[in-house]
């Protein structure tokens, strides 16, 4: 089965004012910041970014890169690739992997699981984060009743969707 949480990786043009520090240009981080977050939100339905922090000495260099992290408002962070692609301060940028929170990744999982089986189970208990890499995989512990059973999410793309796999016996 597959569950997303709908985020999505963007790819997005932005000009960006330039500022200069001595010798060297930089760019105008704290608005770059502020335009990759309205263009997320403009882009992802229901998105709420909290907060895009980049490092605050990025060279205006076509094709310096840095790497800068945003949080949304349920606590997913997301890596985003930040590249300067023209002399004028224009950069592109992309959400490149993330984490989503442990207590999203387990409501997500009940949800599913119900919808699949019918019942929700008591409890799923994963780690505090979870990585959004293709490929990777998290165990966690289902409770159904008296009986504790593991299960297995496995990232399926980078915008949060998994598959999940119970284990058929229960814990001992």
């Amino acid at each position: 089965m597959r569950v997303s949480p709908r985020i999505l990786s963007c790819l997005a043009a932005v000009p960006i004012a330039l500022a200069l520090g001595g010798c060297t240009e930089t760019l105008d981080i704290e608005n770059a910041e502020r335009t990759i977050g309205e263009d997320y939100a403009g882009k992802v339905q229901g998105a709420e970014v909290r907060s895009v922090d980049c490092p605050d000495d990025v060279s205006a260099d076509i094709g310096t890169t840095a790497t800068c992290t945003m949080t949304l408002a349920n606590d997913v962070r997301l890596e985003v690739a930040l590249n300067v692609t023209g002399e004028d301060g224009r950069v592109s940028w992309e959400t490149v992997s993330g984490t989503l929170p442990g207590p999203l990744v387990e409501r997500q999982v009940q949800d599913a699981l119900e919808r699949s089986v019918g019942k929700r189970p008591d409890a799923v208990s994963c780690p505090a984060r979870v990585a959004m890499k293709v490929g990777s995989k998290t165990r966690c512990t289902l409770t159904a009743g008296d009986k504790a059973y593991g299960l297995t999410v496995t990232m399926t793309d980078n915008t949060g969707a998994f598959d999940i796999d119970v284990d058929e016996q229960p814990l001992t």
